[in-house]
């Protein structure tokens, strides 16, 4: 996305930055911190889930923005 994420921004903050700065990949981006989130924090531990999240991270592939 070109948007670091600030030391001790938490997975659910970096979405509201994804939000305000490109919200054209909000959705994207929402489907994979959310399925992140249950991984890393235990609400799923699902190979199913982890192949789901893998093949997100693999196909999100932004445009870059050119600077104004």
């Amino acid at each position: 996305t070109g948007l670091a994420r600030t030391p001790g921004q938490g997975p659910v903050d970096y979405l509201e930055t994804i939000r305000c700065s490109r919200p054209e990949l909000a959705e994207s981006a929402r489907t994979i911190i959310t399925l992140y989130v249950a991984l890393r924090y235990g609400r799923s531990r699902s190979e199913e889930d982890l192949n789901r999240l893998e093949g997100l991270v693999r196909r999100f592939r932004p445009e870059r923005r050119t600077p104004r």
